[in-house]
């Protein structure tokens, strides 16, 4: 992952994730917090670059652990800054109160919003 954010700051990361959850973070307008300065909204195809998907070299990231920076789908979900509370797991378009989405502000992950919105199974403790 590279983004240019700011004046001269960048996000340089090399990660590993699920495809299907990386493919969903780019279709869809979700937010990411990245800190406590930076909230970011959707990110693009510009933004990510699939390096791999051979097994092997994954193996060789993970077993020496080169992984490094973030990982997006890790980060916590920004509320302002995700667009499209439709579930998407169902024909009809759902109607999501207020208090509904105030509790996933910095309580929940990209990715636990990400397996909601592909199973409809609400995160652990919601």
């Amino acid at each position: 992952m590279h983004i240019e954010y700011g004046r001269d700051d960048v996000f340089d990361s090399l990660f590993i994730a699920d495809y299907d959850k990386i493919d969903y973070l780019l279709t869809h307008e979700i937010g990411i917090h990245f800190n406590s300065e930076v909230d970011r909204g959707a990110l693009d195809d510009d933004d990510i670059e699939l390096v791999t998907t051979d097994e092997h070299v994954i193996k060789i990231v993970e077993d020496y652990d080169l992984e490094n920076g973030y990982n997006p789908i890790k980060l916590t979900l920004s509320v302002f800054y995700t667009y499209d509370w439709k579930n998407t797991t169902k024909d009809e378009e759902i109607e999501v109160s207020d208090e509904f989405i105030d509790k996933w502000d910095d309580d929940y992950t990209v990715e636990e919003f990400i397996d909601y919105r592909m199973t409809g199974k609400l995160p652990k403790g919601f």
